[in-house]
């Protein structure tokens, strides 16, 4: 696998009024890529994980609005 191993950590910090958080990634691969290409490629497949539950939400409200009722499927291909 390109990816080794791989830690993250949140730290929260005061900005003025504001709490804000950070999030810092720690990314160790073999060499067949690098840690940003490896970052990229995780978070595009994160998104398209994400993505089924954003278009079913979409119809959800969609369906609510018009008032109809339609049993959706929980995953879309």
């Amino acid at each position: 696998m390109p990816v080794r191993n791989a830690n993250h950590s949140i730290h929260s910090y005061v900005n003025g009024n504001e709490k804000q958080e950070i999030l810092f990634l720690e990314i160790w691969t073999n060499g067949s890529l690098t840690p940003k290409e490896a970052l990229h490629e995780a978070s595009r497949n994160l998104i398209e994980l994400f993505i089924p539950f954003l278009h079913a939400e979409e119809e959800k409200l969609h369906l609510e609005n018009n008032q109809q009722k339609v049993t959706l499927p929980f995953f879309t291909s």
